[in-house]
């Protein structure tokens, strides 16, 4: 259908990406991907589907208007930022950032849910395993506690748009002044 994004909530996991998604998509002047999280510059296999797959997540009739996708593991990976570059070129960010504690331990229970994580470790086991914490993009894992490490993600998009097209947003402030922080 030739639309791809340009617009992308990348924002840690657990930091209230799925009502921001939503928010975006009610807007009129915005078309939000279906589904929400394509993880295409994300996911090596995706990722070598190329450009006309991505372009399929979106709706035909995306018009005039913003295109956006809303995957938040975008932030953490190593590539992402590159791999949006040389695809899309220019692209604006929204990062919705949660204090990296109160993120991690809902991560830490969401993955156990998904049974991603072994049930029998503690939050506390896995934050202080240095593998666990290792980032390893060939597996697609960021440990819980890196995904908390926003100045380093955010100077990787950083370096790659530049500050003018990055919006950081606080998760309180989202949460608490929902409509003047829309």
């Amino acid at each position: 259908n030739g639309c791809v994004a340009g617009l992308f909530l990348a924002g840690g996991p657990k930091a209230g990406t799925a009502s921001l998604y939503h928010d975006l998509q009610a807007h009129p002047d915005i078309c939000m991907s279906d589904p929400k999280e394509t993880w295409y510059f994300f996911d090596q296999q995706k990722y070598t589907r190329g450009l006309n797959w991505y372009a399929s997540r979106f709706f035909d009739e995306c018009g005039e208007g913003k295109i956006g996708e809303a995957t938040p593991g975008y932030m953490a990976h190593p590539q992402v930022p590159s791999r949006i570059f040389e695809s899309i070129g220019s692209a604006r960010f929204i990062f919705l950032l949660r204090d990296p504690v109160e993120r991690a331990f809902p991560q830490f229970h969401y993955d156990i849910q998904r049974g991603v994580r072994d049930p029998d470790r503690s939050f506390s086991e896995v934050i202080r395993d240095p593998e666990e914490e290792e980032a390893n993009p060939s597996r697609n894992h960021v440990g819980l506690l890196e995904l908390g490490h926003y100045a380093d993600h955010l100077a990787r998009f950083e370096g790659q748009f530049g500050r003018e097209n990055l919006l950081p947003i606080l998760f309180r402030d989202y949460t608490e002044e929902r409509s003047t922080t829309l």
